[in-house]
């Protein structure tokens, strides 16, 4: 096996039945690893002000429990990183760091009078092909079809790169003499991750229960109660309430995390450290201040020592 296959499975970045698919598309390797680790910087993005912060998807190949044991959390890394790798390198593609696909193509809709298509279109179709090929594909094998962890994250994967294809956007660029736009071209271009990442925050809020259950030759994600559709999450093991450290739920607890003693919210104290109080402590910190423009062509600047409270959870 190829050594970067080796170095990605032992990072985590690959489970065993992937191994496959990664000597096949050697070429997306490092998009594959940097696609990874702007996951990870998202998920943690996206729920810092929650109980559950994604802090455990740091701990590759040693995930915790909430992420590896069909929880709505894991639906929603799943779906993450299969959003992930499909922006990633369809982005890639148009910028020709892969040398197996290029610009993406044309739209066939016809477009509005005040633009014509033009530039170099991320390649949509390709990053969606890549993350099917890494998160689909090696689970379609006979033997894993009845499997509930891998019809969960299949289900779930697949919600991920759906977000991606349904929220591209229009880029344009002008032309014409000295900055006017006499002219313009337009070209669809992927979404930040970050942006799917708040699509999919909504959907893991939403996520419903199910469990797969073999019908005739086949075996399908039955929901528990409500309806689900393909681009619902879904999970099959409620989660924790994360309030206490208990690494048998992979609950990190939230003692010691940072609250807001005003806010309602998630990140409020009252629900943030589960109603056992919190600590309010004074920090110092140096900041630049009294700035000032000097001729030609600097500017200078004090330090200046600047005390704000912290919040604590007990």
């Amino acid at each position: 096996m190829p050594s970067m296959c080796v170095k990605a499975y032992k990072q985590g970045l690959l489970a065993p039945v992937q191994k496959a698919a990664c000597k096949r598309n050697l070429a997306l390797m490092p998009v594959l690893v940097s696609a990874s680790r702007k996951v990870s910087e998202v998920c943690q993005d996206t729920f810092h002000r929650h109980r559950w912060n994604c802090s455990s998807i740091d701990l590759a190949p040693r995930f915790g429990q909430d992420i590896i044991r069909g929880t709505s959390e894991q639906a929603f890394v799943s779906s993450l990183a299969s959003a992930g790798l499909a922006i990633s390198v369809g982005r890639a593609c148009a910028e020709g760091r892969i040398k197996t696909c290029g610009c993406g193509r044309e739209s066939r809709e016809p477009p509005p009078s005040d633009f014509k298509w033009g530039g170099c279109a991320d390649n949509i179709g390709y990053g969606v092909k890549a993350a099917k090929a890494f998160s689909s594909e090696p689970f379609d094998r006979r033997k894993f079809r009845a499997n509930e962890d891998v019809r969960l994250h299949r289900h779930n994967s697949r919600v991920g790169w759906r977000a991606v294809r349904s929220s591209w956007r229009l880029q344009c660029k002008c032309h014409g003499v000295s900055g006017s736009c006499e002219a313009k071209t337009c070209w669809k271009a992927l979404p930040s991750l970050q942006e799917v990442g708040a699509k999919l925050k909504l959907k893991h809020r939403d996520a419903e229960e199910a469990h797969p259950v073999p019908v005739g030759r086949k075996t399908k994600l039955l929901p528990s109660t409500a309806r689900f559709n393909k681009d619902d999450l879904v999970y099959a093991v409620k989660s924790p309430d994360y309030c206490v450290h208990d690494p048998r739920s992979g609950s990190a607890g939230t003692k010691g995390r940072q609250c807001n003693s005003t806010s309602t919210d998630s990140f409020g104290c009252e629900a943030m450290c589960c109603s056992r109080g919190y600590l309010t402590t004074w920090v110092e910190r140096e900041e630049r201040c009294g700035c000032k423009f000097q001729r030609c062509c600097y500017v200078t600047c004090n330090t200046c020592k600047v005390s704000s409270h912290l919040n604590l959870c007990l």
